[in-house]
C-alpha cells in the first residue's frame, strides 16, 4: 500500500470519526451510538447476554447555562461525559443524545452491576462543583436504568431508549440526583 493510499484511508477513518462522534464531548453522538448499540444488541441476543440502558439528563441545566453562562454549561457537559466514561466499563458504550441528554449502553452485566455502576456515575458528578471565577456549579444527574435480562430477542434500540428516557423522567419528578430503573 502507498503513501497515497494509507493518507486516503487515515482521512477517511478520521471524516468517520467526526460523523458518529460528538465534537464537544468526544463520545458517541446519537447516529454513533445507534449503530453500535445495534451491533451489541445483535451479538447479545446471539448470546443471550444481560443488558442495561441507561439513559441521563443533567438536572437543572438550563439554570446552569442562564446563571453561569454557556461556556460553564459546555465544561459542565465535557466533565460528566468524562465522569460517566470513568465509572463505566471498557466495554461500555456511550453517547450523546444532544443537549444535556446522555445514553449508556451496560453490556453483559447483571442487574446489580448495572444500579451499582449508575449510582457510582450519578456519586460522581454530583460530587465536583464547575467553578468559574469564585463561583461553583453543582452538576447532578437523573437517570432512567432499564435492565433487559438475558434474552436471544433482538432489542429496538429506539425503543430501549424511549423506555429508560420515561425512567429518567420518573427521577427527575422525583427531585432529580436520583436513578428510576426496571427490570424487563
Amino acid at each position: 500500500m502507498g503513501v497515497g493510499m494509507t493518507q486516503l484511508i487515515q482521512r477517511h477513518s478520521r471524516l468517520e470519526d467526526r460523523a458518529t462522534r460528538d465534537q464537544l464531548t468526544g463520545v458517541l453522538n446519537r447516529e454513533g451510538f445507534t449503530s453500535q448499540a445495534n451491533d451489541l444488541l445483535d451479538q447479545g441476543a446471539r448470546y443471550g447476554v444481560g443488558f442495561a440502558v441507561v439513559y441521563m439528563d443533567i438536572d437543572r441545566f438550563k439554570a446552569i447555562n442562564d446563571t453561569f453562562g454557556h461556556e460553564l454549561g459546555d465544561r459542565a457537559l465535557k466533565n460528566t461525559a468524562t465522569r460517566i466514561r470513568d465509572a463505566a466499563r471498557r466495554q461500555d458504550l456511550l453517547g450523546r443524545m444532544g443537549g444535556d441528554e446522555f445514553v449508556l449502553l451496560l453490556y453483559d452485566c447483571r442487574a446489580a452491576d448495572a444500579e451499582q455502576i449508575t449510582r457510582r456515575i450519578l456519586s460522581q458528578v454530583a460530587a465536583e462543583p464547575i467553578s468559574r471565577e469564585k463561583q461553583d456549579a453543582r452538576v447532578s444527574l437523573s437517570a432512567g436504568l432499564l435492565y433487559v435480562q438475558l434474552s436471544h430477542q433482538v432489542h429496538s434500540v429506539d425503543v430501549l431508549i424511549s423506555a429508560a428516557d420515561q425512567l429518567m423522567y420518573q427521577a427527575k419528578q422525583a427531585g432529580g440526583n436520583q436513578v428510576h430503573s426496571r427490570i424487563v
